[in-house]
């Protein structure tokens, strides 16, 4: 199998302490240990990559669009942090609920999140 080039994109900066960027290492770290190149940005600005990871729906909701339009056809997914479920997809729900629109899948930590987001998108959630 070859390495998926991995654009995995996080809006808090690299030297942050905050979970989103918690996540985005951890993740990062274990898709280079399973032999895939993943490269960590707090924004997606048009390089090449087989894949996106967007840490945050409504924070990443510019580079969730721009990946799409460039790359239609490959695969887009989305972690769910618990501001996009419990605040944005009410108060900004153009951005957020067009980021979960977007993505072919949505991950989410939280095992009863199915029962806060629109049932529409239960067929992309994994817990």
């Amino acid at each position: 199998m070859r390495p998926v080039k991995i654009s995995l994109v996080t809006p808090a900066p690299k030297r942050s302490l905050s979970g989103n960027r918690a996540t985005a290492v951890r993740w990062a770290r274990h898709l280079g240990d399973l032999g895939h190149r993943v490269d960590i940005a707090e924004a997606f600005e048009g390089k090449d990559a087989d894949l996106l990871i967007a840490v945050h729906a409504w924070r990443s909701a510019q580079s969730v669009r721009r990946f799409r339009d460039r790359y239609p056809d490959r695969p887009v997914i989305v972690g769910l942090a618990g501001t996009d479920i419990y605040r944005f997809q009410y108060s900004h729900p153009d951005e957020t609920l067009g980021t979960m629109e977007l993505a072919d899948r949505l991950v989410c930590l939280h095992e009863r999140v199915d029962r806060d987001i629109p049932t529409r998108f239960a067929g992309k959630l994994h817990v």
